[in-house]
């Protein structure tokens, strides 16, 4: 998270499963299981109370996965999101034709802005994309390659250790740099 009208990051936090080698300049929250590490992300937003969420590709896989996951895990409190405790957060899906049909998911989570870099950059950008994968993206606004993790290695490196779970931390890490340095 960032403090309005501030450039440097005002703290930068990562919440795992079990154990993480330490990160300099990051706040590590370890949890034992995935109800505890949601819950205390829940908390963790409400507490920081941002008006703007910025993040890269987060609307159609992150926020999705977490509500998906917390109804399957049965935190009741999970997606109220939103400073009003009383509305959940809306997610759908809409439709576009262009050169192709395509579906994109959209959330709503009222009081909060959501600010989904991927989608900016899919459809701004697209003609000057190849691709709108991290790794090109990251190429075309930084000038530097970010680490491209498969998916499929991910729950490994969940498994395997402290370390290797510091080096997905990273990686999570890395794809902020995208939303804040565009």
């Amino acid at each position: 998270m960032i403090k309005t009208g501030k450039a440097e990051k005002m703290i930068q936090t990562i919440f795992t499963l079990d154990t993480c080698s330490p990160i300099p300049g990051v706040d590590v929250i370890e949890c034992k299981d995935e109800t505890q590490l949601l819950e205390k992300w829940h908390a963790f937003l409400l507490h920081y109370d941002p008006d703007i969420m910025i993040g890269y590709y987060f609307q159609d896989f992150d926020l999705r996965y977490m509500i998906q996951r917390a109804e399957r895990l049965k935190i009741p409190r999970f997606p109220y999101l939103g400073r009003n405790q009383d509305e959940k957060v809306k997610i759908t899906k809409s439709c576009h034709f262009g050169k192709k049909k395509k579906y994109d998911t959209i959330a709503r989570i009222p009081s909060r802005e959501l600010v989904d870099m991927w989608v900016h950059i899919a459809y701004n950008y697209r003609d000057s994309l190849r691709e709108t994968k991290l790794k090109f993206t990251s190429m075309y606004f930084l000038g530097e390659k970010k680490i491209d993790m498969d998916y499929e290695k991910i729950p490994s490196f969940q498994i395997e250790s402290a370390d290797t779970r510091k080096m997905l931390a990273q990686y999570c890490l890395m794809i902020l740099d995208i939303p804040y340095n565009d």
